[in-house]
């Protein structure tokens, strides 16, 4: 970590955030363990008696960790970490910062295990500069999160233990999770990776056509097109995304009854569209931000889950029977290199 003073690192800001004293804060540097449990039994000891006495919980590891050669490690290390939590303490698990899939899969396995929330911060290294203050001589070192990472960092965290949990989906699948996109870092292209969208199915009386478009570090809504015409009729079946801009964001959005049509749409920032060049009346719900509905609220519920990132939608003005189960998709992502 790279922050300019202790108070700005991602731990201080969290507290501070949540209304907590510092003086409870309790910080442990274990990156070691990420490669050689030579001393994990006596580490954890240690810090055991800290770990179960604790309301507030946040686990960063895998930066330092090979993939595959120290998977064994890492997965030990979580292991003897989660038998020391209790039932009453939230838990939040955080991805790599450098984003490395096959260390993130790993963890989000150990984070379902443990019933942690699971915190995406792959993207944030994409937009960091070597500029960013503070500046480091050491090249390894300014590398690492600054002081807007660090912020942005804690904002995650915070956003998540305030967010809505436990919605219920698809009549008695119960997740925790959030209305709206809880990871949109997580939706964030590398240029090296593509994305998996597998239909769930759906249980609404329109055929809503499923679709997606990126929008670019400028705010720009570009390149929406239909992946489903139908999304009932394409329950069970999946499409690969691999042609996205590196940095670009996903965002979904589905057309109420939409299965007719077949043209790319056109956004404005706002989320006026237009097919063909005129203006596009019908119901559309969208992902990325609720401003871009005309009723202004959430139509989605996001999670994640072992089936990978859940989207549910509700596809009726004003939130209708707010089930989100109208489209349910899930998505992956996976190295195209």
């Amino acid at each position: 970590m790279a922050a300019s003073s202790a108070d700005r690192d991602y731990a201080h800001l969290t507290f501070g955030a949540l209304g907590a004293s510092t003086d409870t804060l309790f910080i442990e540097n274990m990156y070691p363990l990420e490669w050689d449990s030579t001393s994990l039994s006596a580490d954890i000891n240690d810090v055991a008696p800290d770990i179960m006495d604790a309301d507030f919980l946040v686990l960063q590891f895998g930066d330092n960790a090979a993939f595959p050669d120290n998977a064994d490690e890492l997965s030990a290390l979580y292991d003897a970490i989660s038998s020391n939590v209790t039932s009453s303490t939230e838990v939040f698990v955080t991805s790599t910062y450098w984003r490395t899939q096959e260390t993130d899969a790993l963890i989000y396995q150990k984070s379902s295990a443990l019933g942690a929330e699971f915190i995406f911060l792959g993207d944030i290294f994409l937009t960091q500069k070597a500029k960013d203050f503070p500046v480091f001589d050491h090249p390894g070192v300014n590398i690492h999160p600054k002081d807007h990472q660090m912020a942005e960092i804690s904002k995650r965290i915070v956003d998540r233990h305030e967010a809505a949990r436990d919605i219920d989906l698809l009549e008695g699948i119960e997740f925790s999770g959030t209305k709206g996109v809880l990871d949109q870092g997580y939706l964030t292209s590398t240029g090296v990776s593509g994305f998996k969208i597998s239909f769930e199915g759906a249980e609404s009386s329109a055929t809503n056509a499923l679709s997606i478009y990126e929008v670019t570090v400028d705010g720009e809504i570009i390149n929406a097109r239909i992946l489903a015409s139908d999304s009932k009729a394409a329950e069970g079946t999946s499409i690969e995304v691999t042609d996205m801009t590196a940095a670009n964001k996903i965002g979904f959005f589905i057309v109420k009854g939409g299965a007719s049509i077949e043209d790319e749409f056109v956004f404005t920032r706002n989320g006026t569209s237009s097919v063909r060049g005129a203006v596009y009346d019908g119901e559309i719900y969208h992902s990325f931000a609720s401003r871009l509905n005309a009723d202004g609220i959430e139509h989605v519920v996001t999670a994640h889950t072992e089936k990978g990132f859940m989207m549910g939608f509700e596809d009726t003005r004003g939130g209708g029977d707010r089930d989100f189960q109208d489209a349910v998709i899930y998505i992956e992502d996976f190295a195209l290199f």
